[in-house]
């Protein structure tokens, strides 16, 4: 088979076999390919060229997502494969991004971990749940979650003076609505009860 290399747009390189068009790649990477047009190429090494461009891409596209956001590595290879990539060139694009220092999953979960704690107000569960979702290892997550710099108890009851306090009726039904709310982020029923006494918010009139 003849392998043809014809320029597209920009830096765009169509890859043609026999006159065919099999797959576009850019500039940059053909010329380090190590193969040129008018060459004669079997199907096998064809394939092997097509896994390289493919890699290639899923570098390109990984880079392009970390200008957005931080991610760790498991997170990032699972978002390359649903843009379809394949599991193989999305894992190397990865890896790639890990080796180069771009990807740090203790460094993503400590980031998150706070983030999630102030801006949020989640509890260490609920930040070791969340961190999971994401990919991020168990122990990783557990580490990040459990050393965040802030008094967890100190932070539930900010959030009862800031969200839920001033707008408290003192019926039944509102404090399922708050219990239920900071349960969600993760507090236990025991610390929540206890939070809301301090408040003056576990004692319920009576709801007609």
């Amino acid at each position: 088979m003849i392998l043809t290399a014809q320029q597209g747009k920009g830096q765009k390189i169509h890859i043609l076999l026999d006159g065919e068009y099999r797959l576009t790649t850019n500039q940059e990477f053909w010329l380090t390919c190590g193969l040129f047009s008018g060459m004669e190429i079997d199907e096998a090494s064809f394939e092997t060229f097509a896994a390289m461009v493919e890699e290639n891409k899923a570098k390109q596209k990984a880079l392009r997502l970390l200008e957005m956001r931080d991610h760790c590595e498991r997170e990032l290879a699972s978002k390359l494969v649903r843009g379809g990539f394949s599991r193989e060139a999305a894992q190397a694009a990865a890896t790639r991004m890990v080796e180069l220092g771009l990807v740090n999953d203790e460094a993503y979960a400590h980031s998150l971990a706070d983030e999630l704690f102030r801006r949020k107000g989640f509890s260490p569960a609920r930040i070791e749940q969340e961190l999971v979702s994401r990919g991020v290892a168990r122990d990783t997550a557990y580490e990040a979650a459990h050393e965040i710099e802030g008094d967890p108890l100190a932070r539930l009851d900010t959030l009862l003076e800031t969200k839920y306090v001033g707008s408290y009726k003192g019926t039944e039904k509102d404090r399922r609505r708050v219990a239920n709310a900071l349960q969600r982020l993760g507090y236990s029923f025991a610390d929540i009860r206890r939070a809301m006494e301090e408040h003056g918010m576990w004692q319920v009139e009576y709801e007609p």
